[in-house]
């Protein structure tokens, strides 16, 4: 009968759709299971990178005196005010490699990143970092100008050098910036601060992370040029580069930024704590968890769609008979009439 039929039918169904549900659950444990080995490997390395600088700053402090109170009840107490001058480069250039380096965590595979980076800045001079006072009378405290570079994870560190023209700086860990303080400094001679005349500072870094790297443009006039083992670059943020090319040996790309386009702070005021940014995330396109969910949401589909067409042909199937056509034989068997 037509509804038994349709009943077996639907009890399959059912049963198809019970299995498709443990493969997804299935397919979402792996991936899972995946991004905690991500996660577990930027614990133990380093976690996406994000370098930014150099930039120069001093913290300072004005105070003075102040009267509160009115006859007898009148007293100075002494206020003050801290703040931070920065001077940002006018030229930034950035010259990268980007060497790939796979981890593994079981069946699972995350990508990591080595980056040797040379970063060239000149500042026009440095009349920012000079401090004035806001208040009549008052006085003014600065610390020692100090050239800092910050990245998102300090501990993917490997290798750093930093050079005011022919003489070496010593570098020491951490920035002293209220917002970007993951990261390293040097302290510049007294002498620079307040100098009309063109300061360069050259920066060797070694540097590694997993699956994304970005670059804050903070130059007037920023150049960065990259270049990599990866054959699949992801370019994102929110600048993507001028030039870009990439195969089966890697990939180039250049970024060339002024800070008419970026939220570049001008000399003598602190960055935007959303400062923009622009890099490459080293994904692999072929992704066989994501291609296996993929193909689990059409699973569906396709079941229904069979057991419709299962369904059509039984109910055509289960139609009247068409009546013999007229002068057709009669059956084997049969007496012909005389």
């Amino acid at each position: 009968p037509l509804i038994t039929k349709l009943a077996a039918l639907g009890a399959v169904f059912v049963l198809l759709l019970i299995g498709l549900a443990q493969i997804e659950e299935v397919v979402r444990d792996r991936q899972r299971y995946r991004t905690l080995t991500v996660q577990s490997v930027a614990d133990s390395l380093a976690g996406p990178q994000t370098l930014m600088g150099p930039m120069i700053h001093s913290a300072c402090v004005e105070s003075w005196d102040a009267e509160t109170g009115k006859g007898e009840e009148r007293r100075t107490t002494e206020q003050r005010r801290e703040f931070l001058l920065t001077a940002m480069p006018e030229q930034l250039q950035v010259r990268s490699s980007v060497g790939m380096e796979e981890r593994a965590r079981g069946l699972h595979k995350v990508n990591t990143f080595n980056l040797k980076t040379h970063l060239t800045a000149q500042w026009a001079g440095l009349a920012s970092l000079q401090a004035h006072s806001t208040v009549k009378g008052s006085r003014l405290q600065c610390g020692a100008p100090i050239v800092m570079v910050a990245v998102g994870d300090a501990r993917g560190i490997r290798t750093a050098q930093v050079s005011l023209g022919e003489q070496a700086l010593a570098l020491k860990p951490g920035t002293f910036h209220p917002t970007y303080s993951r990261g390293l400094h040097a302290v510049l001679p007294e002498g620079v601060r307040g100098q009309a005349e063109p300061l360069t500072l050259a920066l060797d870094l070694e540097l590694v992370g997993t699956e994304r790297l970005s670059i804050v443009p903070l130059g007037g006039n920023t150049d960065v040029k990259m270049t990599g083992s990866w054959p699949h670059p992801s370019f994102n943020g929110r600048f993507l580069p001028s030039e870009r090319t990439w195969g089966p040996e890697g990939f180039t790309a250049q970024w060339r930024l002024s800070s008419l386009a970026t939220t570049y702070a001008p000399a003598g005021t602190t960055p935007r704590d959303c400062a923009d940014s622009f890099g490459v995330a080293f994904v692999d396109p072929v992704n066989p968890y994501t291609l296996a969910d993929r193909a689990t949401k059409y699973g569906l589909l396709f079941i229904a769609l069979t057991f419709v067409a299962v369904g059509l042909f039984e109910l055509m199937g289960n139609g009247p008979h068409a009546p013999p056509l007229r002068g057709s034989l009669p059956p084997e068997g049969a007496a012909f009439s005389s």
